[in-house]
């Protein structure tokens, strides 16, 4: 097997269906582990022109507290699992003067089907 093989089957998800799981489950498991309220998350797949790989773009909305913002983040991006960081946004949060709102864009890839 080659080495991209090797991405494509071991550190990508296989289908939509994995890649949905991944940005919109795990991404929820790591908010309510850092004390962060997941209040919604939309996907929509973009299918590049000659590529083998559809990307799956997620914004998601999250509040807490800022170090609660940041240990997600950092679990993010240490985690074993594919997601690309597209943009963060943070925002005073309406709710508290001691929590901001997070809106986080994400990307990850899965092998297209033919």
């Amino acid at each position: 097997m080659t080495k991209l093989g090797k991405f494509y089957t071991e550190v990508l998800p296989r289908d939509l269906a994995s890649a949905r799981q991944l940005t919109h489950l795990r991404l929820a498991q790591l908010a309510r582990m850092h004390n962060l309220r997941y209040a919604r998350a939309q996907s929509e797949p973009v299918l590049a022109k000659d590529s083998k790989l559809t990307q799956l773009k997620t914004e998601l909305n999250l509040a807490g507290s800022y170090a609660s913002v940041r240990a997600f983040l950092h679990s993010l991006e240490t985690a074993p699992q594919f997601v690309v960081i597209d943009n963060v946004a943070l925002g005073e949060s309406q709710e508290s003067d001691d929590r901001v709102d997070l809106t986080l864009a994400v990307s990850t890839y899965y092998r297209s089907t033919p």
